[in-house]
């Protein structure tokens, strides 16, 4: 009798074992871990997933390419360093725990220039050599595409590099007066009578022509008066969507007139609907906070297609 209640115990105890293992595994099962072959007691990760973030949520991670990552150890960041650490931004598995996370890049500007920072371009079509090149820049895209994550260049609209193309015709046009060149009106410019206070100028050797150049003398002022100034811009957004950048940040946004943004925001989503436009607010100067209100005030007419970069510009509109 006594070895008959054993026995039955024992068959108890096996069965609550058997159902308890079972229970375990389907727990397993749901939490995206499968049971290794091998050993029965190691987990394994399942199969990777994406991140489905919607457009208007995304954490976007700004990139000063320059200081990032070296990849060929020339003391200089570069594209193909980002490449590198792409798995240290985003893996391609949410579930991985293992990455920041991100999911949008902001590269600082890449295009050829003469100064470390990049924000005054002498060639919008060439990236800088110190950063790589277009192959290079495609295989970012790709890789952050198929990881769900966007890719936005910053873009600066009000100048350009002294040594830009654009800029080194105007100065001819002007020093030759030749009214025909389809670069004599280009860049901002007036004669010494018409200077206005608070504006930066500088001289064009010998000819009454004064450009503006707020930011440096190498840093002369585009004429978005111009139409032909407003087309060579779209067609360098153009060409960079066409590659399969996903949108841009306007540097000194502020600076520029509503109709001309939204101009350029109209033709934009005309190439790529779901473009993704955001633009600094911040114009500088010792009074930021009353700056940054004025440029909301003027920009609060812009089509809801900008976002904005800028803490300032944010606290500025606060409770306005």
């Amino acid at each position: 009798m006594k070895n008959r209640l054993i026995r039955i115990i024992s068959s108890i105890l096996t069965i609550i074992m058997i159902a308890s293992s079972i229970a375990m595994t389907a727990c397993q099962f749901d939490i995206g871990f499968v049971t290794n072959p091998n050993n029965g007691n190691t987990d394994v990760p399942g199969e990777p997933v994406v991140d489905p973030i919607d457009d208007n949520y995304r954490t976007f991670y700004q990139i000063f390419v320059g200081s990032f990552s070296d990849a060929n150890n020339d003391g200089i960041g570069d594209l193909q360093g980002i490449i590198n650490r792409m798995d240290y931004l985003n893996d391609g598995d949410i579930n991985s725990g293992n990455d920041l996370g991100i999911q949008g890049i902001w590269l600082s500007p890449i295009f050829s220039s003469p100064t470390y920072h990049k924000y005054d371009a002498k060639d919008y079509y060439s990236i800088d050599w110190r950063f790589g090149n277009e192959e290079v820049l495609k295989k970012l895209i790709d890789l952050c595409h198929e990881r769900n994550v966007k890719i936005i260049l910053d873009l600066v609209l009000n100048h350009t590099s002294d040594q830009h193309f654009w800029f080194l015709e105007f100065k001819k046009a002007r020093m030759a007066n030749d009214t025909s060149s389809k670069y004599y009106n280009f860049y901002s410019c007036v004669k010494s009578a018409d200077k206005k206070n608070g504006i930066t100028y500088q001289q064009i050797p010998t000819v009454d022509c004064w450009y503006e150049c707020n930011f440096s003398g190498s840093m002369p002022e585009l004429n978005y008066d111009n139409p032909d100034v407003r087309e060579a811009m779209l067609d360098v957004a153009r060409y960079y969507l066409n590659m399969g950048i996903d949108g841009f940040r306007f540097d000194l946004m502020a600076l520029l007139d509503v109709d001309t943004l939204n101009e350029l925001s109209a033709k934009l989503k005309e190439i790529n609907p779901g473009v993704i436009l955001y633009g600094e607010g911040w114009t500088g100067g010792a009074s930021t906070l009353d700056q940054s209100k004025a440029a909301f005030k003027q920009n609060a007419k812009l089509t809801p297609d900008y976002a904005y970069f800028n803490d300032d510009f944010r606290d500025a509109i606060k409770g306005e």
